[in-house]
């Protein structure tokens, strides 16, 4: 019960921190979510292909046998759209820092045993979650500065314009119509879809009207 209670408190601030935050930073972390989302995608793709070689005991040439050669075609695809989504959203050249994924498949047209590749797909992972790491942890005292920025900005406000233009600032600042717009329209294309994934109940008809009507 106190583990529930303290996750709901740090969701709230968290939530309360999210929308605070100025628009540009805010957008910066939903790229770097987005950066994370793509990484763990290569990781993904890269540990699907391994099980499916061991599970095909097939060690020669990849161009030898079709079945490997199109899992090594779809793989490499995969985590070159994933090194290229990550480099333009992170927006730098360095498109090498996104692809330690390719590791695996480097290895496997190399014709290194299976057993080794899955050690090399091991170690990939390590690697990008120590680039995450410090990542982190290069960007660990910037919550701080934000925070500490905006106290001072507030207060310069209040002093000097009291705190009905402060709520006025914050309500223009923070785009909140938009943001309770876009909540609203997420919640009722969730109903929908909700809708439409029960179509074949009877009740349908009556639960879309009613869907409508308080909407």
């Amino acid at each position: 019960m106190c583990v529930c209670m303290i996750n709901s408190i740090a969701g709230y601030i968290l939530s309360l921190v999210l929308l605070t935050l100025p628009r540009q930073h805010l957008v910066k972390l939903y790229l770097y979510v987005l950066t994370a989302l793509l990484l763990f995608a290569g990781h993904q793709v890269s540990r699907d292909y391994v099980r499916s070689e061991l599970e095909s005991g097939f060690e020669g040439p990849v161009y030898h046998e079709p079945l490997s050669m199109n899992r090594f075609t779809t793989a490499l695809i995969g985590q070159l759209v994933v090194c290229t989504l990550c480099s333009c959203v992170m927006q730098t050249k360095r498109i090498w820092l996104f692809s330690a994924h390719l590791l695996p498949l480097v290895a496997r047209l190399c014709l290194v045993p299976l057993e080794t590749i899955v050690f090399i797909n091991k170690f990939s992972m390590i690697f990008t979650g120590l680039e995450v790491i410090y990542f982190l942890a290069s960007n660990l005292l910037v919550p701080y500065n934000l925070a500490k920025t905006a106290y001072r900005e507030l207060a310069q406000v209040v002093e000097v314009y009291g705190l009905l233009a402060l709520g006025m600032s914050l309500w223009n600042q923070l785009v909140l119509p938009v943001l309770f717009m876009c909540f609203w329209l997420l919640l009722f294309a969730l109903q929908i879809y909700s809708y439409f994934s029960t179509r074949d109940q009877p009740t349908s008809r009556e639960r879309l009207l009613f869907l409508f009507l308080t909407r």
